[in-house]
């Protein structure tokens, strides 16, 4: 995904789509897009280029009905969310970060003039989710259903003349590898960050359906939930990195809810002041 808003306008589509149990059917209305965003998350400019920017990419599509203009993910993009946030569709056996003591390590070396090689391979390794260890040594917990994946993934013809894929169990000097890989993350951060967001997208759900707000009051709670709702995305983008066996403590499913909650509350304030 080339920009952050990219990433948001995709995922907010997918989960209105996801919302209706009707991939490839739904359509959702242009204008719908603008008002989760615009004005103060993204300027409704920046959200117009984005949307351009994913049909080129054939991320999206557009349909005029009716004479009202219409998007819809396509296949690809429906693909592109799913490969970015498996750990959503892919239930895990949570095992304590402390109890991993067996790790894939991947070491490599790649010369100055194949440099898109290297960029590549670091990339991909931390949109799978690697940690790096050290300069050009990056780890992660063995003994997962990805094992098979990460073979298939990076010992490939491209990676294989300058990389070492190996298995090592913790090292003993400091600091360790699991000490590393938790400071790496920043988890503790993470979850305490999710029970903030969630506590306040059920308190702007509920204020936004409140008849009990004056005007001024009503359209601060919504710009509110625009941030929020753009902070929970980007929450659970950076949740995407963590190798799903060391979330012990996120309730990731319950995040997304929260997050759909919002994003339908959000666009409940519009059909009210329509009818």
């Amino acid at each position: 995904m080339a920009t952050s808003i990219d990433g948001y306008v995709l995922f907010t589509l997918f989960q209105l789509e996801r919302q209706t149990n009707a991939a490839g059917l739904f359509l959702i209305p242009y204008e719908t897009i603008y008002r989760i965003m615009s004005p103060n998350v993204y300027h409704e400019s920046s959200v117009r280029h984005s949307v351009n920017s994913l049909c080129n990419d054939a991320m999206l599509q557009k349909e005029l009905k009716d004479s009202i203009s219409y998007i819809s993910v396509t296949t690809k993009g429906r693909k592109d969310i799913l490969d970015r946030y498996e750990i959503l569709d892919r239930p895990v056996q949570p095992k304590p970060l402390n109890a991993l003591n067996d790790w894939w390590m991947i070491t490599f070396d790649v010369p100055e003039d194949k440099r898109s090689i290297r960029d590549a391979l670091r990339d991909s390794l931390v949109r799978f989710g690697f940690t790096p260890w050290q300069k050009s040594l990056y780890v992660y917990p063995r003994g997962t259903s990805r094992d098979s994946e990460i073979v298939n993934n990076f010992w490939v013809k491209e990676y294989q003349p300058y990389i070492s894929l190996m298995n090592v169990t913790d090292v003993v000097s400091k600091p360790l590898i699991s000490d590393t890989v938790m400071e790496s993350y920043d988890l503790s951060d993470k979850v305490k960050r999710a029970h903030e967001l969630m506590l306040a997208a059920r308190d702007h759900s509920k204020k936004l359906k409140s008849r009990a707000l004056n005007n001024k009051q009503f359209n601060t709670v919504l710009l509110n939930a625009r941030v929020v709702a753009k902070d929970i995305y980007q929450l659970i983008n950076d949740i995407s990195f963590v190798p799903p066996q060391l979330i012990t403590q996120l309730n990731l499913t319950g995040l997304v809810k929260i997050y759909d909650s919002l994003i339908a509350s959000i666009l409940s304030t519009y059909e009210g002041s329509n009818s």
